[in-house]
């Protein structure tokens, strides 16, 4: 039945929005299966995690720190065991080093409602702290600081 002007709000065709309804969760299982029978994605690391076990490699703000700027090696491990933990318990035992908390450090194991899951997606690891590569991106990274005021021109 179509819409008329003395009908208004009803159902352009009868029916449509059932057969709607059972479509889209027809496509969203089939995405679904299609993601689970690509198996897991690998998501290899670039060691630095074991080469600098203080953490001094990674992501360690908000932690305590000692005068050099290092993260104790119990402290770094215990982030760790907590973060590998996966819940909010865990990292609320940790002792941070200052007033500001960690925020949202479990981001990662969200699930992506739409398109792919983060998680089947890859991305090269990181280069290493101690590579040529990194030691370029820093170098560029401290010009980039130092020229920031004077003019293209100059």
């Amino acid at each position: 039945m179509w819409a008329t002007k003395d009908r208004p709000g009803k159902k352009v065709v009868e029916g449509a929005q059932d057969d709607r309804l059972r479509e889209s969760y027809d496509l969203r299982v089939d995405a679904a299966r299609l993601e689970l029978e690509q198996g897991a994605i690998a998501h290899p690391a670039n060691a630095d995690e074991a080469q600098f076990p203080n953490g001094i490699a990674n992501f360690t703000k908000g932690l305590p720190h000692d005068q050099l700027g290092e993260t104790d090696v119990t402290t770094y491990q215990n982030y760790l065991t907590a973060l590998g933990a996966g819940s909010q318990a865990a990292l609320a035992e940790l002792t941070l080093g200052g007033e500001v908390p960690l925020v949202n450090p479990l981001a990662g194991l969200a699930f992506d409602l739409e398109g792919a899951d983060s998680h089947q997606l890859a991305i090269p690891p990181a280069p290493s702290f101690s590579s040529a590569q990194r030691a370029a991106e820093m170098l560029e990274v401290y010009w980039q600081a130092l020229l920031r005021d004077l003019p293209f021109s100059e």
